[in-house]
């Protein structure tokens, strides 16, 4: 046999090298897998880490949301402990502490508006970033609480505004309604006791006076008593006066009665006499040939027939103090028709109404409307032409009658001045003004009218 090769020295030393970093691999394994291990320990750790620390400041601001409702509720209860505070100064208070309260109070403001009164912090301005709750009394809104903020901050998954504030925002409105009830039923109380005490001393007073008052009614019932026996002496003396006065009152009457019957004769015996006058002188004109004589006596007659019917319806009137005007100007204006012979082409309009005239008044207006009425009837519708007749007495706000007679015929003369003609009929009329201390003025549009205006009527 041959010899055995032997292995040479640095082989065996590679095998050995080899083996250990073999063993090392497995070892670096090993602790690769131990790490692997040990890391997702600690990435589980740090999540439950995480999720505390979440936790932690979920915790931490409802800590600090229920700090500030806390500080916000107790600055409220110390306002409303302050003695003698009044509703207003609670509002206004309160409104200032708010800002403190919310998550960004340099930029917050706030305003209460409560039954039409409105208060708010120094820097208080309307923006679109607002919360608002009702402030209620007994179930019904009476006013409301307000928070804006003045700019945009970065939104939350909540929004510009936490939740807490929402709930705050509520919380403090509902106390702030049972604060200003409760206030309000404080002040009704104090005021009704106020009012129940002075009722009181009213009470008092008058209870005082009641006695002061039956003393002085004892005193005047005796005084009645006293007074009563004068008066039943004087009674006496009085029924004697009256039973006299009244037989005297009788006399009187009886003369007045007596009187106005006299008058009334005496009316009637004038009216008949001036009827006799007129119908002499109508007698008389039937034997005249000449026609202006005639018709001189006409006028004659006709103004006396107008004098004749005033002391004709003083007769007849109930009332010898006045003429109704009206019925007498138709009574006229009649017999004028008649005299005259006009026919049915001219019509007369006569607007009087409820005006009563002394026989002072009467007479001369009743002659002033007769002579106008007459020219009108003789010279204003010639050949039958067809037209008006106005009569009307009205009074003005001056207490001054108005009498206007006109017509719509040819018309006054334009060159004549009816104030200076030599016509009886127009001086009369003019002298008839004077006698009514009144005025007189023509016009001589479409016709002629005459305007008299004179002093208020007797009635």
């Amino acid at each position: 046999m041959g010899k055995q090769r032997k292995r040479p020295p640095d082989n065996d030393r590679l095998s050995a090298i080899e083996q250990q970093l073999r063993a090392a691999n497995q070892q670096l394994r090993a602790s690769q897998q131990q790490l692997r291990a040990a890391n997702q320990q600690m990435e589980a750790s740090n999540q439950q880490l995480r999720a505390g620390e979440d936790e932690l400041r979920k915790v931490n601001q409802d800590l600090r949301g229920r700090v500030k409702e806390l500080d916000c509720l107790y600055g409220l209860s110390q306002l409303v402990e302050r003695p003698d505070i009044v509703l207003d100064e609670i509002f206004q208070g309160f409104v200032e502490l708010i800002p403190n309260g919310w998550q960004y109070p340099e930029i917050t403001c706030a305003r209460v508006v409560f039954e039409g009164e409105h208060f708010k912090t120094p820097n208080f301005k309307e923006t679109k970033w607002r919360q608002l709750a009702d402030i209620e009394l007994l179930g019904k809104k009476a006013g409301a609480l307000e928070v804006y903020y003045l700019k945009k901050k970065p939104e939350l998954d909540e929004g510009p505004f936490l939740n807490e504030e929402r709930k705050l925002l509520n919380a403090l409105a509902e106390r702030l309604g049972r604060i200003a009830q409760r206030i309000k039923d404080e002040q009704a109380l104090k005021a009704a006791y106020q009012q129940l005490r002075a009722d009181e001393q009213q009470l008092k007073a008058a209870n005082q006076q009641l006695r002061a008052n039956e003393q002085q009614l004892k005193a005047a019932n005796q005084q009645l008593q006293a007074n009563e026996q004068q008066l039943r002496a004087a009674n006496q003396q009085l029924q004697a006066e009256v039973r006299e006065r009244k037989k005297t009152e009788e006399k009187i009457e009886a003369a007045l009665k007596e009187k106005e019957v006299l008058l009334k004769e005496i009316h009637h015996r004038v009216k008949n006499n001036m009827q006799l006058i007129s119908s002499i002188l109508n007698s008389q004109s039937k034997h005249i040939e000449d026609e202006q004589a005639l018709m001189m006596f006409k006028n004659g007659q006709s103004r006396i027939r107008s004098m004749a019917l005033v002391h004709e319806k003083l007769y007849e009137s109930e009332d010898l103090a006045g003429i109704d005007f009206a019925e007498y100007i138709r009574s006229i204006t009649t017999y004028l028709f008649s005299l005259h012979k006009i026919s049915e082409a001219v019509r007369l309009n006569v607007d009087i109404k409820d005006i009563l005239l002394d026989i002072n008044t009467a007479i001369p207006c009743a002659l002033i409307v007769n002579e106008i009425v007459s020219n009108s009837l003789k010279y204003a519708f010639p050949e039958g032409i067809e037209g008006e007749i106005y009569i009307g007495l009205h009074s003005n706000k001056r207490d001054k009658l108005i009498l206007i007679v006109k017509d719509n015929g040819i018309g006054f003369p334009k060159e004549l001045d009816f104030r200076k003609t030599e016509s009886l009929g127009m001086q009369l009329i003019i002298m008839l003004v004077e006698q009514l201390e009144g005025t007189v003025e023509l016009e001589r549009k479409e016709g002629t009218a005459f305007t008299i205006t004179f002093g208020k009527t007797k009635t």
